[in-house]
């Protein structure tokens, strides 16, 4: 992400960024618009930063009265849906599905 894009994306008060630092060094991030994207750096899975971050978004959503907090994933990646349950999160039903298409298009600025 450019530098002008990350500014973009700081000045929405609709969209999050929320870092995992460790000895200075970004080990984990979640960025929130409109969708939710969560990555840790290689090597760093399984230590709770996911989790933490999540957590962390959950308790700032409760904080400015958002009415619900929902994530999307694959049911093949199951160490993602078992962090996301151990956050309380839930599946409502056994077959919810999201289709998607990539669209290889330059986004044009607004």
């Amino acid at each position: 992400m450019s530098g002008e894009a990350l500014a973009e994306f700081l000045s929405d008060p609709d969209c999050y960024l929320l870092l995992a630092v460790e000895a200075g060094r970004v080990v984990g991030s979640l960025n929130v618009r409109t969708c939710f994207m969560k990555s840790c750096a290689d090597g760093r899975r399984n230590l709770g930063i996911g989790k933490a971050l999540v957590q962390r978004f959950i308790d700032e959503a409760r904080a400015v009265g958002a009415s619900e907090v929902w994530v999307l994933t694959n049911e093949s990646n199951s160490s993602a849906m078992a962090m996301y349950e151990r956050c309380g999160l839930r599946r409502e039903k056994r077959d919810d599905v999201m289709l998607s298409i990539m669209l290889n298009v330059t986004p044009r600025k607004l």
